[in-house]
């Protein structure tokens, strides 16, 4: 038990307070003081104990503080050897925490904390409640339950929701995609989805697919043109004509070098023959000499009707090829550009329908083709102008130069081998296009709605496959929520065990208890409420069988009643303590609003608890208190508190005041003046003194004869009246009466000493009445 303070420094109303370790506790202890004397201080001392709680403490700092000086507080306590052992608090805390649970306090704090804040029951009140009204067992299982129940909810707040799902997703939409089966790879559905995404696409483009445009291969005809004109040019270059003669040719062709400069000397010489009429030259009119005749003999044999035929004939020919050669070239590229626009459109619907061409080899190949086929529609272009100076003779055949034969097979084979690309991307987008434009509107409409949902598959397998890492967290942490339930259930299953018939006992006790202080129309009953983290007990309240709805109860429970009620339930929760001797019991107040009846019933419950609890220590501003707690021989240590000028202290009570009457008080002080004991003022206390002795002494008397009292004049006049005091008496008392009166002023300019003498004939006289009336 305590067994003593030794210092309270800065804590509230004691600021500097040393000096009562002299002071001894006992298994009881009562401290009377007025309010400010530092009951609370005391109480929040305990408090912080009870609690382990520095902040009850600390938040009572003395104000003003005083310089340098820190809280401390040093209190004793005695185990059950005669070694005493600190309990110091000093730099914001307690040196033990032992005593922890093992102090009770009951206060103003506990009817707000456990019963009712204000106007109102909160959910507060009911969890301290709760916890106050539990057996140990109970509230360690209820506060298990409660640290899981937060658990949980930290967990539930936690917990991860995978892929594209939301807060606002069910279970069953959680749990489906948690365990959808995916047997696609990453890739295999990125493939799927993109190529859905490209159907839905088609169908929502029907009417633009519709209008692509339509592609063909192209032809490449360059060899056939080459051959044909190869062919017709060789026909006329095989060509002679027998009926010219060697001589003649010979003789025409030395005059033509030797004599003719005109670049077409043929059709010159044509002119002149056809120019000649007779003997004469028709450009310089002389006579042609008999070899200028054999020489125009030749010309008209070599001109005659069926060689100029003849050479017409060939010239036209070849120069027929010859526009036809003019005409060879080769822009096949030109071909596989405009497709690969084309299948860009394709492309923007189809991917698939791309047409991946070679074109700058192609078109490299092309050039070189085109270069060497230049070269050779020279090479010729000579050979028909040789051909046409001499008609008549037989040329070699035309050939295809080497270089001009490898580059067209080279292009050739590039040409046929973009082609053949070209002819399947032709076919698959005619596919495509046909399938596309076929559907009808409602057709159309069904298939969106089909692809639409095989992309949602797809990309919901997708999602689960790029969350699984949270699947497998959510997974976890759903077995770790589902394990703390079952230990929840159990706990509650436990609690339930544990407090069922725990409850029902303290139920009974508690409506003993509360009727013992006065309040036996009122019953109370136990509910319980499950909501929240933590199961809550809390009492229900019916007056006359009535029920009391919780947010009624402040109206109707007097201050007193709600006291009685708070003081009951700490009651009842004492009576349940196994073990009661290591519990120490604060009681702050207890009798604050109560009526004469219940400070009784209260001294009576107080001595009962002496018996069974290690200590109790009571604090009260209330005399009456004391003097039933005296009264009823409660033997415990006595303290007073009071304050001077620097601190709060208490010193031993003096009990005298608290178990004599006021009359006995006021005599024994009268009694001490005139024995010098002491030298107060004690005129008051004489006139008091004066009219309550004659009411006792006559109050049969008074009360036979209606004797009036409603001054000490009237009842002077009224025991003389009815002779009770004799004509000797009646004068003296009234003399004493009227130097007793304020106004009088009897006692001024007088020395103690003649107060003394006065004081003590005025009882000699009283004592003379007393006499007289026995």
């Amino acid at each position: 038990m305590f067994i003593r303070f030794k210092k309270i420094i800065q804590t509230g109303v004691f600021h500097k307070t040393d000096d009562i370790a002299k002071y001894e506790f006992k298994n009881t202890v009562v401290f009377y003081g007025e309010n400010t004397q530092g009951k609370t201080t005391f109480k929040d001392i305990f408090n912080s104990l009870a609690l382990d709680d520095p902040s009850q403490i600390t938040v009572r700092k003395s104000i003003p503080a005083m310089d340098r000086t820190l809280q401390e507080v040093v209190l004793c306590y005695k185990k059950n050897t005669c070694e005493e052992m600190e309990y110091k608090f000093a730099n914001d805390k307690w040196s033990s925490s032992d005593l922890k649970g093992r102090v009770l306090v009951f206060d103003n704090d506990f009817i707000h904390r456990n019963l009712i804040t204000g106007f109102e029951i909160t959910r507060a009140n009911k969890e301290s409640y709760t916890d106050f009204i539990l057996g140990e067992g109970g509230v360690s299982i209820s506060e298990n339950i409660r640290v899981l129940n937060e658990q949980l909810t930290v967990l539930k707040s936690k917990i991860i929701i995978p892929g594209s799902l939301n807060k606002n997703s069910t279970a069953d939409e959680i749990n489906q995609f948690i365990n959808m089966q995916v047997n696609e790879s990453l890739e295999e559905l990125k493939e799927s989805i993109k190529l859905k995404e490209n159907e839905l696409s088609h169908l929502n483009n029907q009417a633009k697919i519709s209008a692509l445009p339509e592609t063909s291969v192209p032809v490449f005809d360059l060899e056939e043109k080459i051959k044909d004109v190869v062919e017709k040019m060789n026909l006329e270059f095989i060509k002679n004509y027998k009926d010219v003669t060697k001589e003649t040719l010979n003789f025409i062709t030395d005059h033509f070098d030797k004599c003719i400069t005109n670049k077409e000397p043929h059709q010159w010489v044509k002119t002149g023959l056809l120019l000649k009429k007779n003997d004469h030259c028709p450009f310089c009119g002389q006579n042609i000499s008999e070899l200028a005749s054999k020489l125009i003999d030749m010309y008209h044999s070599y001109f005659n009707n069926n060689y100029e035929s003849y050479t017409k004939d060939i010239s036209s020919k070849l120069s027929s090829v010859e526009a036809m050669i003019d005409k060879l070239n080769v822009s096949a590229t030109r071909s596989f550009i405009e497709a690969e626009l084309h299948f860009n459109k394709y492309k923007e619907y189809n991917p698939t329908l791309e047409f991946v061409s070679d074109i700058v080899q192609l078109k490299i190949s092309e050039d070189e083709l085109n270069s060497n086929l230049e070269e050779w529609k020279i090479y010729v272009k000579n050979a028909i102008i040789q051909k046409n100076k001499e008609p008549h003779v037989a040329s070699s055949d035309i050939t295809l130069s080497e270089k001009l034969s490898l580059s067209l097979s080279a292009f050739l084979d590039m040409f046929k081998a973009q082609c053949l690309i070209l002819d399947n991307l032709i076919s698959k987008a005619n596919k495509f296009k046909e399938d596309i434009t076929k559907l009808t509107p409602d057709e159309v409409k069904t298939k969106v709605a089909t692809v639409g949902k095989d992309i949602e598959i797809l990309k919901r397998k997708k999602d689960r496959i790029d969350h699984n890492r949270d699947c497998e967290i959510r997974i976890a942490q759903q077995e770790e929520i589902k394990t703390l339930e079952n230990r929840i259930a159990t706990e509650k299953i436990n609690l339930e065990t544990e407090q069922s018939e725990y409850i029902c006992k303290y139920y009974d006790e508690l409506n003993k208890q509360y009727s013992s202080l006065g309040s036996g129309e009122f019953e109370l009953k136990s509910s319980t409420h499950n909501r929240g983290n933590k199961k809550v007990y809390e009492f229900n309240i019916s007056y006359k069988d009535i029920d009391i709805p919780n947010g009624q109860i402040h109206k109707l429970l007097s201050e007193s009643d709600k006291r009685s009620l708070a003081f009951s339930i700490f009651l009842t929760k004492l009576q349940s303590l196994a073990e009661k001797d290591k519990y120490i019991v604060v009681l702050d107040d207890p009798v604050v609003s109560f009526d004469d009846h219940r400070i009784r019933i209260t001294v009576d419950i107080i001595k009962s608890l002496v018996d069974d609890f290690k200590q109790i220590i009571v604090f009260t501003h209330y005399p009456y208190f004391i003097k039933r707690l005296l009264n009823y021989k409660v033997n415990a240590a006595y303290f007073e508190l009071s304050k001077n000028n620097i601190t709060c202290t208490y010193n031993n009570l003096k009990v005298d005041k608290f178990t004599k009457s006021d009359q006995e008080l006021a005599f024994d002080k009268i009694y001490r003046f005139i024995k010098q004991e002491h030298d107060e003022d004690i005129s008051q206390d004489l006139r008091v003194y004066l009219e309550n002795y004659l009411k006792i002494i006559f109050q049969n008397n008074i009360l036979e004869n209606n004797i009036s009292v409603s001054s000490l004049h009237s009842l002077i006049i009224g025991l003389y009246n009815h002779q009770l005091i004799s004509k000797d008496i009646h004068d003296k008392l009234n003399s004493y009466r009227e130097s007793l009166n304020h106004e009088h002023h009897a006692f001024s300019g007088k020395n103690i000493q003649d107060t003394r003498i006065y004081a003590n004939n005025l009882l000699n006289t009283l004592r003379r009445i007393n006499g007289q009336n026995i």
